[in-house]
This record gives structure tokens, sequence and C-alpha cells, in this order.
């Protein structure tokens, strides 16, 4: 089992890192929300990770705070929700605004999520309810400021790479999002965005508010 990983990042692509460990590049996905924290390529990073292996493939998920990690973990033992979802949830939502969904059993919100209808957003309720309110202390108790700061205490600032619009539009794609609703979301929110990262938390922010 792979628990941490630490290393320099070569490459930052919405969702999926490639990371130098000693030589050895390691392919880590990775949730918006975690990505939104890294700094850029060359940079060191470091993150709580949970290895998948399957009969077809190998993966690794990474995230920037063990509550991620945890809430992850708690999240894909959910009948009918996969690690992708999972990605996917914690990419639409933070881990208090998640919290708050549970605890006042929100399912419209947790709707608005690709792949997450009505009946699996009631069951991911039912399944997990209890578990997560042992995580809430945790979870509320966290600085509310880590979210922009890197692990040697620096503000993240984030580079846009390449077209913003066809990144942040993949980027929504990956997450379960179809063609022509993702670059809705992404070009009504491209001209007031200051990099890739920064359209996509946006995009995501406002599908959530335009759906309660």
């Amino acid at each position: 089992m792979i628990g941490f990983i630490r290393g320099k990042l070569l490459e930052k692509d919405p969702t999926m890192l490639l990371i130098d460990v000693n030589g050895l590049g390691y392919e880590v996905s990775v949730p918006m929300t975690t990505l939104y924290k890294l700094g850029d390529a060359g940079s060191e990073v470091s993150l709580y990770t949970h290895f998948v292996v399957r009969e077809d493939a190998q993966q690794l998920y990474g995230f920037k705070s063990k509550i991620d990690k945890k809430v992850f973990q708690e999240l894909i033992k959910v009948s009918g929700i996969g690690a992708r979802t999972a990605l996917a949830i914690l990419s639409g939502m933070e881990c208090n605004t998640l919290l708050h969904c549970i605890e006042n059993k929100d399912y419209g919100l947790l709707a608005t999520i690709p792949g997450i209808g009505k009946k699996t957003a009631e069951r991911l309720v039912v399944e997990i309810y209890d578990k997560m309110l042992k995580l809430a202390n945790e979870i509320c108790g966290a600085n509310p400021e880590a979210d922009n700061v890197s692990s040697d205490g620096e503000i993240v600032q984030i580079q846009p790479q390449g077209s913003m619009f066809n990144e942040a539009t993949d980027a929504l794609l990956v997450l379960g999002y179809k063609q022509k609703e993702a670059e809705k979301m992404i070009r009504g929110v491209i001209n007031d965005s200051k990099n890739v990262e920064d359209a996509i938390r946006k995009a995501l922010q406002g599908s959530i508010k335009s759906k309660k």
C-alpha cells in the first residue's frame, strides 16, 4: 500500500499529475480541489495517497489532506460510486460542503454532481451518514485558509498552460460532464478567470449554485 508520496511535480494536468520520486515517475489522479492547492511544474509536492489494484489497472489517487483521503475512501465504499465519481464529488465540493449536504440530507445538491442521481445521493447519505459525522470535528476544525497555502506556507499562484478554454473544458469532460454542457459552463466564466484552475473552480461552483 502506498499511503504517501513526496517528490518533484513534473507535469500537472486537470485531475492527473506526474511526480518524480527519486527518478521514478508516478502518475497520480487528484480531485480539482487538490489541484487548486499545488504549485507549478518543478515544485515539490506532498500528497496522501490511496492505491487501487484491479485486474486491468493499477491507479494511485492523491489528496492534499488526510481528511480528503478519508472522505474519498468512504465514498468509494458506497454501492454505485466508483473512484471516478468520488473524484468528481470532491472536485465539485470541498469536504465541508459535502459534510453539510450529508448532514442536511440535501439530495438535490448532491445530485448536481455528474454520475450522481437522486437515488444514488439518497443511498450515499444512508450508507456513510454516521461515518461522515465522525469526521465532522476534523473537517470543521481544519484551518479555513489552508486551502490557499502550499506545504511550505506560501500562497499558491497557478499559471495557465495552453488554451484555457480547451483545457478547462477537457477537465469537465473528465469529471463526467457532456461536451456542450462543459463548453457552456466554461464559456460563462472564462473572461473573468485568471487561469485554467480558476475557470474550472468557477464553473463548478456556478453549476452547483444554479441547481440549488
